[in-house]
């Protein structure tokens, strides 16, 4: 929850979501340098745990998107039409959201066909590909080899600040 004062915005509740980010990317950084380093990382696990701290990555910032349409008062599927998107047209925070569902869910998929077509079909239109999900579309925010919440964060504020502003009715811009 974030409050408006004259100066600003305070938003304690992004403040603590950084920090576990940081946390992620520090873990990231970690493993990035094994992958580099291994003579084959898939064999070892490396390249699925990535995969996975990303995964918890997307579920953290997924609550964090829902605890702002709370407080704003705007159902998430209504809000999630704002911000900065993707060259598909899919808003960034739509993408966080369907790859922290992707994340949470994948294992459900053989039993609830339906709710896997809508996740996977917007996930997969921005990464083109099934192979580390959560790493691709990381990738796709980050636009570089370098894996880390930043790029994410910065997507995220744009989207709430325009929630923010009042300034919900603008289209998307394509990024």
């Amino acid at each position: 929850m974030y409050l408006k004062t004259s100066g600003g915005l305070l938003d304690g509740e992004l403040q603590i979501l950084r920090e576990f980010l940081e946390l992620i990317d520090g873990r990231l950084e970690l493993l990035s340098g094994m992958i580099a380093t291994s003579a084959d990382p898939d064999a070892e696990g490396l390249c699925e745990r990535g995969d996975y701290l990303i995964g918890i990555g997307f579920v953290a910032v997924q609550q964090y998107l829902y605890d702002t349409c709370i407080c704003v008062n705007i159902n998430k599927e209504e809000a999630f039409k704002y911000g900065p998107a993707h060259s598909t047209g899919t808003t960034w925070v739509r993408l966080v959201h369907e790859a922290a569902n992707w994340w949470k869910h994948e294992a459900e998929w053989f039993k609830k066909n339906e709710v896997r077509k809508t996740t996977f079909n917007i996930v997969y239109d921005v990464i083109k590909t099934e192979s580390y999900p959560m790493s691709n579309v990381l990738a796709a925010f980050t636009e570089s080899k370098c894996l880390t919440f930043v790029s994410v964060i910065s997507r995220v504020m744009e989207w709430r600040d325009v929630l923010a502003t009042n300034k919900a009715l603008q289209i998307p811009r394509r990024v």
